[in-house]
C-alpha cells in the first residue's frame, strides 16, 4: 500500500445519514484493543480492570456491548472463563484445606476401641 493505504488504516467509517471517513479517535474500537480487553476480562473478571489495560471508558464497553451481537456473545465467553477458574480456586482451595484439617486431626492411638461419641 502507498501513502493513501496508510492513511486509510488511520481512518473509522462513522454512520448516520451519511457514512464518512473520520479519523481515529483513542476511544475507536481495533481489533487489537477488543482482543486486549477479552484477554484481560478472562483473567481478571473485573471490566474495569479490562477498560483501564485498553484504555477504552466503561461506557464505550457498555455501549459495545448493548449494540453489537458478537462482543457480546465475545464478552460473555470471557465472563464465563474468569468465573469457571475463580470456581476452581476455590474448589481446589476447599479440598485442600479439608485434607489438611483431617491431616492434622488426632487419630486414636487403638481405633477399635473408640466409642462412636469419640472422633
Amino acid at each position: 500500500m502507498g501513502k493513501d493505504g496508510a492513511k486509510l488504516k488511520e481512518l473509522t467509517i462513522v454512520g448516520g445519514k451519511t457514512p464518512r471517513a473520520c479519523k481515529r479517535s483513542r476511544r475507536d474500537w481495533t481489533k487489537s484493543k477488543e482482543e486486549t480487553f477479552l484477554s484481560t476480562l478472562a483473567e481478571t473478571c473485573n471490566v474495569s480492570e479490562a477498560c483501564r489495560q485498553t484504555k477504552v471508558p466503561m461506557t464505550v464497553v457498555y455501549r459495545r456491548r448493548k449494540m453489537d451481537a458478537a462482543f457480546r456473545a465475545a464478552r460473555r465467553g470471557a465472563t464465563a472463563i474468569a468465573t469457571n477458574q475463580a470456581m476452581n480456586k476455590v474448589f481446589i482451595g476447599h479440598r485442600t484445606s479439608k485434607r489438611r484439617a483431617a491431616a492434622s486431626r488426632p487419630r486414636p492411638s487403638n481405633p477399635a476401641r473408640v466409642s462412636p461419641g469419640n472422633g
